[in-house]
């Protein structure tokens, strides 16, 4: 309690049972006076109020936050898959190029593929990859 602070006199009705617990935190804190020990409780609990309504607005900015870094990390995810696709599909058309492959044989190519990755279904197995179509074990 600071002591350059005019003191308001007030009058407080306690329950037995409250008088009681009064009394129980005073002998457990032998320097407190009862004024002491009210002061504290109400401090302590203005504390504990007005550091609910701080967690509810820390809580809602740092999902505001959050939300907007997962955002711009999938922004640049997009962009980095949009650039990927595009390196691959020159590549792809280079290398049809190079085997001289007629529109037919690209397409049917371009099926398998389609076929292969939908059969994985996210879940790549290196060795079978690797293999041959005549090799492969279904």
């Amino acid at each position: 309690m600071e002591s350059n602070q005019k003191n308001k006199r007030v009058s407080l009705y306690l329950t037995e049972d409250k008088y009681r617990m009064l009394l129980g935190i005073q002998n457990e804190r032998d320097s407190l006076n009862k004024n002491a020990v009210i002061l504290e409780a109400l401090e302590f609990y203005y504390g504990y109020l007005t550091g609910s309504i701080s967690q509810d607005y820390l809580c809602g900015t740092l999902g505001t936050k959050l939300e907007a870094v997962q955002n711009r990390s999938n922004d640049q995810l997009a962009r980095l898959l949009y650039r990927q696709s595009v390196e691959i599909n020159m590549l792809v058309r280079l290398l049809a190029s190079d085997k001289k492959m007629s529109k037919d044989e690209y397409e049917k190519v371009c099926r398998k593929a389609v076929q292969d990755v939908n059969s994985t279904r996210g879940i790549i197995n290196l060795y079978e990859a690797g293999l041959d179509d005549g090799n492969r074990k279904e």
